[in-house]
């Protein structure tokens, strides 16, 4: 996994930190997107991880495929451990805008 993270002396006050992450395997996201079960056993997602300042502190960050398409969501944030969301809909926008 790959990271880019904000310099702590570049936050203000207001600000957040949300988490874009990106898949860099062309198949990762599908293959993610399916429950834990129907996986293959050796499935590891290879992510890109690149920390923005925001000033919407809902806004976790956005999933994005490896060919820039955003597929998802950052849906929770507990320390290193990302929850992310699939969402074909997000994924349909970006076709739809490309």
């Amino acid at each position: 996994m790959r990271e880019s993270r904000v310099d702590d002396g570049d936050l203000e006050a207001g600000d957040y930190v949300a988490c874009d992450v990106r898949y860099l395997d062309e198949g990762a996201a599908a293959l993610d997107a399916l429950p834990v079960g129907v996986r293959p056993i050796d499935f590891t997602a290879l992510l890109s991880i690149t920390e923005r300042i925001t000033r919407d502190e809902r806004d976790l960050g956005y999933v994005y495929d490896a060919g820039g398409v955003r597929v998802g969501r950052v849906v929770a944030v507990d320390g290193s451990m990302l929850t992310l969301r699939h969402d074909a809909e997000e994924a349909e926008l970006g076709e739809g805008a490309a």
